[in-house]
Protein backbone atom coordinates (compact mmCIF):
# COMPACT_ATOMS: atom_id res chain seq x y z
CA UNK A 1 0.00 0.00 0.00
CA UNK A 2 3.35 2.53 0.90
CA UNK A 3 4.20 1.85 -2.83
CA UNK A 4 0.92 2.46 -4.15
CA UNK A 5 0.32 5.49 -1.94
CA UNK A 6 3.76 6.78 -3.25
CA UNK A 7 2.73 6.47 -6.97
CA UNK A 8 -0.75 8.21 -6.14
CA UNK A 9 1.72 11.50 -4.21
CA UNK A 10 4.00 11.39 -7.47
CA UNK A 11 1.15 11.73 -9.77
CA UNK A 12 -0.27 14.97 -7.46
CA UNK A 13 2.93 16.22 -7.74
CA UNK A 14 3.48 15.79 -11.44
CA UNK A 15 0.09 17.55 -12.09
CA UNK A 16 0.86 19.84 -9.41
CA UNK A 17 3.78 21.05 -11.58
CA UNK A 18 1.93 21.11 -14.87
CA UNK A 19 -0.39 23.39 -14.03
CA UNK A 20 2.47 26.20 -12.78
CA UNK A 21 3.82 25.93 -15.79
CA UNK A 22 4.10 29.36 -17.71
CA UNK A 23 1.99 29.65 -21.24
CA UNK A 24 4.23 30.94 -24.01
CA UNK A 25 2.70 34.01 -26.06
CA UNK A 26 3.45 35.49 -29.66
CA UNK A 27 2.87 39.21 -30.71
CA UNK A 28 2.40 40.95 -33.75
CA UNK A 29 0.87 44.54 -34.69
CA UNK A 30 -1.31 46.36 -37.36
CA UNK A 31 -1.99 49.63 -38.41
CA UNK A 32 -5.42 51.34 -39.38
CA UNK A 33 -4.69 53.96 -42.03
CA UNK A 34 -7.07 55.89 -43.94
CA UNK A 35 -5.71 58.36 -46.98
CA UNK A 36 -7.01 61.56 -47.61
CA UNK A 37 -6.47 63.60 -50.84
CA UNK A 38 -7.54 66.70 -52.09
CA UNK A 39 -10.05 67.23 -54.69
CA UNK A 40 -11.97 69.86 -56.52
CA UNK A 41 -15.06 69.38 -59.40
CA UNK A 42 -15.85 72.59 -61.81
CA UNK A 43 -19.27 73.48 -63.22
CA UNK A 44 -19.50 75.33 -66.29
CA UNK A 45 -22.14 74.64 -68.82
CA UNK A 46 -25.19 75.92 -70.48
CA UNK A 47 -26.30 77.58 -66.99
CA UNK A 48 -22.89 79.76 -66.90
CA UNK A 49 -22.79 80.42 -70.56
CA UNK A 50 -22.13 84.11 -71.20
CA UNK A 51 -24.65 85.78 -73.19
CA UNK A 52 -23.23 89.43 -74.65
CA UNK A 53 -26.81 89.49 -76.36
CA UNK A 54 -28.33 90.53 -79.70
CA UNK A 55 -27.01 93.79 -81.35
CA UNK A 56 -27.83 95.49 -84.80
CA UNK A 57 -24.71 95.18 -87.65
CA UNK A 58 -22.53 97.60 -87.04
CA UNK A 59 -23.30 98.54 -83.64
CA UNK A 60 -20.64 100.05 -81.59
CA UNK A 61 -19.62 100.03 -78.26
CA UNK A 62 -18.48 97.67 -75.57
CA UNK A 63 -20.89 94.96 -75.36
CA UNK A 64 -20.15 93.14 -71.77
CA UNK A 65 -21.94 90.41 -69.78
CA UNK A 66 -21.14 87.88 -66.57
CA UNK A 67 -22.03 84.75 -65.48
CA UNK A 68 -20.76 82.73 -62.96
CA UNK A 69 -18.80 79.15 -62.74
CA UNK A 70 -18.97 76.98 -59.69
CA UNK A 71 -15.74 75.19 -57.88
CA UNK A 72 -16.05 72.99 -54.93
CA UNK A 73 -12.31 71.92 -53.91
CA UNK A 74 -12.32 70.33 -50.59
CA UNK A 75 -11.36 72.36 -47.47
CA UNK A 76 -8.02 74.16 -47.31
CA UNK A 77 -7.01 72.93 -51.08
CA UNK A 78 -5.53 75.96 -52.78
CA UNK A 79 -6.66 76.32 -56.80
CA UNK A 80 -5.92 78.12 -59.39
CA UNK A 81 -8.79 78.84 -62.41
CA UNK A 82 -7.42 78.64 -66.03
CA UNK A 83 -9.65 79.65 -69.09
CA UNK A 84 -8.50 79.35 -72.24
CA UNK A 85 -10.93 79.77 -75.38
CA UNK A 86 -11.04 77.12 -78.62
CA UNK A 87 -8.77 79.52 -80.02
CA UNK A 88 -5.54 78.12 -77.51
CA UNK A 89 -5.22 81.82 -76.82
CA UNK A 90 -3.44 81.53 -73.13
CA UNK A 91 -4.30 85.14 -72.29
CA UNK A 92 -7.92 84.60 -72.66
CA UNK A 93 -8.41 86.67 -76.06
CA UNK A 94 -11.46 84.55 -78.05
CA UNK A 95 -13.16 84.74 -81.38
CA UNK A 96 -16.75 83.91 -81.72
CA UNK A 97 -17.45 82.39 -84.42
CA UNK A 98 -20.14 81.77 -87.06
CA UNK A 99 -17.66 80.46 -89.68
CA UNK A 100 -15.74 82.06 -91.52
CA UNK A 101 -16.70 85.00 -89.92
CA UNK A 102 -15.55 86.13 -86.31
CA UNK A 103 -15.68 88.59 -83.56
CA UNK A 104 -13.10 88.82 -81.33
CA UNK A 105 -13.81 89.18 -77.71
CA UNK A 106 -11.53 89.20 -74.42
CA UNK A 107 -12.36 87.42 -70.60
CA UNK A 108 -11.61 89.32 -67.37
CA UNK A 109 -11.99 88.52 -63.52
CA UNK A 110 -13.49 91.95 -62.01
CA UNK A 111 -16.37 93.81 -63.06
CA UNK A 112 -13.87 96.62 -64.20
CA UNK A 113 -13.05 94.60 -67.33
CA UNK A 114 -9.36 95.34 -66.80
CA UNK A 115 -7.58 92.37 -65.11
CA UNK A 116 -7.42 89.36 -68.17
CA UNK A 117 -7.84 86.00 -67.19
CA UNK A 118 -6.65 83.32 -68.96
CA UNK A 119 -4.64 79.82 -68.78
CA UNK A 120 -1.49 80.66 -67.23
CA UNK A 121 0.33 82.36 -64.08
CA UNK A 122 -0.57 85.60 -63.57
CA UNK A 123 -3.49 85.77 -65.40
CA UNK A 124 -5.14 82.57 -63.46
CA UNK A 125 -7.69 83.18 -60.48
CA UNK A 126 -6.66 81.78 -57.18
CA UNK A 127 -8.43 80.35 -54.11
CA UNK A 128 -8.63 77.90 -51.77
CA UNK A 129 -11.42 75.16 -51.17
CA UNK A 130 -14.03 75.30 -48.24
CA UNK A 131 -15.43 72.58 -48.79
CA UNK A 132 -18.17 73.73 -50.21
CA UNK A 133 -19.28 74.79 -53.49
CA UNK A 134 -17.60 78.61 -54.66
CA UNK A 135 -19.02 80.74 -57.20
CA UNK A 136 -16.61 82.76 -58.88
CA UNK A 137 -17.73 85.07 -61.33
CA UNK A 138 -16.74 85.39 -65.34
CA UNK A 139 -16.72 88.54 -67.41
CA UNK A 140 -16.56 89.07 -70.98
CA UNK A 141 -16.40 91.72 -73.56
CA UNK A 142 -16.47 92.49 -77.29
CA UNK A 143 -15.04 96.16 -77.19
CA UNK A 144 -15.55 98.65 -79.10
CA UNK A 145 -17.92 96.95 -80.72
CA UNK A 146 -15.57 94.59 -82.25
CA UNK A 147 -16.49 93.09 -85.86
CA UNK A 148 -20.07 93.48 -85.67
CA UNK A 149 -20.12 93.73 -89.33
CA UNK A 150 -20.55 90.83 -90.44
CA UNK A 151 -23.58 88.91 -91.38
CA UNK A 152 -26.44 88.29 -88.99
CA UNK A 153 -26.40 85.14 -86.89
CA UNK A 154 -24.66 83.29 -83.83
CA UNK A 155 -21.84 83.75 -83.18
CA UNK A 156 -19.91 81.22 -80.63
CA UNK A 157 -16.95 79.90 -78.98
CA UNK A 158 -16.27 77.43 -76.44
CA UNK A 159 -14.25 78.12 -73.30
CA UNK A 160 -12.41 75.84 -71.28
CA UNK A 161 -12.37 75.51 -67.74
CA UNK A 162 -9.37 73.82 -66.26
CA UNK A 163 -8.86 73.64 -62.14
CA UNK A 164 -5.33 73.06 -61.05
CA UNK A 165 -4.72 71.75 -57.58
Amino acid sequence: MAKHLLAKLALVILCAGLGSAQAATATGTFQVKITITESCTVTAGSGSDIDLGSHVRSATGNFDNTNNISVNCSSGTPYKIGLKPSNNNNLGAGVLTLSPNTIPYQLYSNSGYSTIWGDTDPNRVSAVGTGSAQTIAVYARVVGGGNTNVPAGVYVDTVTVTVTY
